[in-house]
């Protein structure tokens, strides 16, 4: 029985956890990063519609 073939396998496995760790907290952030990205997007447009059809701009109510 060859004890080095248990520590390359040991070593194998805990190299694949902690690759798919790091996938998974990737996509986490990933996922994350686009839905606040989504929100921002959807506000300022939400914004920008209530400034047209408004007609006040930040421009217009500092004057």
């Amino acid at each position: 029985m060859n004890p080095n073939g248990f520590v390359s396998a040991a070593r194998m496995t805990s190299q694949t956890s902690i690759s798919m760790c790091s996938k998974i907290i990737l996509s986490s952030f990933t996922r994350a990063m686009f839905t606040a990205r989504k929100t921002f997007s959807r506000s300022l447009a939400d914004s920008a519609t209530r400034a047209l059809e408004t007609g006040i701009t930040r421009s217009s109510a500092a004057a």
